[in-house]
């Protein structure tokens, strides 16, 4: 939970980065859909903790082994994307 309370904020502003870049670029339909989607989660967050909890608790109970992190990228995607110019999923380095 605790990365949670970085987490929202580098991506509300993330988000909003690419919100301006679409305006700038002519797109102010993929701006609204970023504001839709911020929308849609606030109001559902209080749900997405619930889940979250839930979830938590059933993987520490069935857990057998050290989780498999194969194949996930930890960085932000966003940011390669736009401030390193990544163009292509396969250019991110695992």
């Amino acid at each position: 939970m605790t990365n949670l309370l970085w987490i929202i904020p580098a991506k509300l502003v993330l988000d909003g980065l690419a919100g301006l870049k679409f305006l700038l670029d002519g797109k102010p339909k993929s701006t609204l859909a970023i504001i839709k989607a911020h929308i849609s989660f606030y109001i559902h967050l209080p749900l997405v903790f619930e889940r979250r909890n839930k979830e938590y608790h059933w993987i520490q109970k069935s857990k057998i082994n050290p989780p498999n992190m194969k194949g996930t990228y930890l960085n932000s995607i966003v940011y390669k994307y736009y401030l390193e110019g990544k163009k292509k999923f396969s250019k991110l380095k695992f």
